[in-house]
């Protein structure tokens, strides 16, 4: 849910954060700790623990 911790593969890149929902388009919204970013594709992975 809002707020759960995740991580994003895409390729060689991983971002870490809470997810903060989806766009109008569909794209997940995730909080990092360098800001809000918004990730169209990708592995996601949900954790209590990430």
């Amino acid at each position: 849910g809002i707020g759960q911790p995740a991580r994003v593969l895409q390729g060689e890149t991983q971002l870490e954060g809470a997810l903060a929902g989806l766009t109008a388009r569909g794209e997940l919204e995730l909080d990092t700790p360098s800001g809000r970013r918004v990730v169209a594709a990708g592995d996601v992975f949900f954790s209590s623990a990430v």
